[in-house]
């Protein structure tokens, strides 16, 4: 697929999911306008190269990005690290999952996508939302086994979430099933994610991709950089990757995890995406403030767990290692090392009197969760989730 393609690819996955500010396109003028964009997007590619997994991916000026085709971005000052971060510390991760790239200076790589590729995302996207929030709705076919805040009255305000989630790859047979790891922060609403996923309808194959998601209300929202929304400041990570090493069952030699922390800077109110290295943060990059408004003053709520989405009345996929949890690190998936950033922008593990969390499983017949809350040995706060999905009773 040739660079027109893929930018005018871009322009188009804006346009079926945003319209113009929101609504449908109906204009001439508003035509005009997408030519615009796609012009400036031609510009933008300085390199372009192929990696292991045998992506192409394009090095795009990191000023002209997808993210500022975005209508409320148009005059957004670029950010390349945050001005504050939650004070404390927390687990510090060795970056040993991902593959190595690096885009010139100046520039940050984003995988080349089909027109069909765009098509699939759309639809993926639709359903997404719905299927990942346990807080909506029952949605037929989707299944949740989280941990998450209780709604406290007053409620409680959070600046940041952590959590390290081991790494599976659960088996997921039909193209529109999904199943994730994932953390996220909320406020009505307005929604922020990362973790991984299979989701063979998005990225076209049965491997877990690492994702990070937002969406402020509905048709305002998406995956990775598949259109505007998240701005990335780092030159050598791709996002949507497919992880290298996962975790094998019971295998304490085939053990893969990664770190991620969500925090709000205090002083321009963006959202940042980072993982805590042994010898330096990695700032991927932010959501900024203005296409979350709901979080402009903090989270009122924070949540870890696993989704999975299937086909209504049919048979569900494997969450996690596709395997209950039963007290075992090395059998049911985890997510460890869980923190929060409070309201005095401190990291602090989520543990009572302050803090109450709670277990939500839908359907214990597919999928449990085992909260360990603060454990006695190396994992802290932490809980094991999964199941083998099958035909669930609900």
């Amino acid at each position: 697929m040739g660079t027109s393609s893929f930018l005018v690819g871009y322009v188009f996955l804006m346009v079926i999911h945003y319209g113009v500010n929101g609504r449908e396109i109906r204009s001439r003028d508003e035509y005009l306008e997408l030519d615009r964009q796609t012009d400036l997007l031609n510009n933008s590619i300085i390199k372009t190269f192929q990696n292991k997994a045998g992506d192409i991916i394009n090095c795009v000026d990191i000023h002209k990005q997808p993210a500022f085709a975005h209508p409320l971005l148009k005059n957004h000052k670029l950010q390349m690290r945050p001005s504050s971060t939650p004070k404390g510390s927390v687990s510090k991760y060795t970056r040993t999952a991902r593959r190595g790239v690096k885009c010139p200076k100046g520039s940050v790589p984003i995988r080349r996508i089909s027109d069909k590729d765009l098509i699939k995302a759309k639809s993926f996207l639709e359903s997404f939302g719905t299927s990942i929030h346990p807080s909506t709705a029952i949605t037929p076919g989707k299944h949740v086994a989280i941990v998450r805040s209780k709604q406290d009255d007053p409620p409680l305000t959070y600046k940041g979430i952590f959590g390290t989630l081991q790494i599976y790859n659960p088996v997921v047979r039909i193209v529109n099933q999904s199943s994730t790891s994932q953390m996220w922060i909320e406020n009505g609403n307005n929604r922020l994610e990362v973790g991984w996923m299979v989701a063979p309808s998005l990225f076209g194959d049965t491997l877990s991709h690492e994702f990070m998601y937002w969406t402020a209300g509905p048709n305002k929202g998406c995956i990775n950089l598949l259109c505007p929304g998240f701005i990335q400041t780092k030159n050598d990570y791709i996002l949507g990757e497919a992880f290298e090493r996962v975790s094998k069952y019971g295998d304490a030699k085939h053990q893969a995890s990664f770190s991620y922390q969500i925090h709000q800077d205090y002083k321009t109110g963006h959202w940042w995406v980072s993982i805590p290295a042994l010898l330096d943060t990695l700032y991927i990059g932010y959501w900024p403030k203005e296409i979350v408004p709901l979080l402009a003053g903090g989270a009122s709520r924070v949540s870890w767990g696993g989704s999975t989405m299937g086909i209504p009345n049919g048979k569900s996929p494997e969450m996690g290692s596709g395997y209950f949890p039963d007290g075992d690190f090395l059998h049911g998936s985890y997510i460890s090392f869980m923190m929060v950033a409070d309201s005095d922008n401190y990291w602090i593990f989520p543990e009572e009197p302050k803090y109450h969390m709670e277990v939500v499983a839908d359907d214990t017949s597919c999928y449990n969760v085992k909260d360990y809350k603060n454990h006695e040995g190396t994992k802290m706060y932490s809980f094991n989730f999964g199941g083998p999905g099958g035909v669930c009773h609900r």
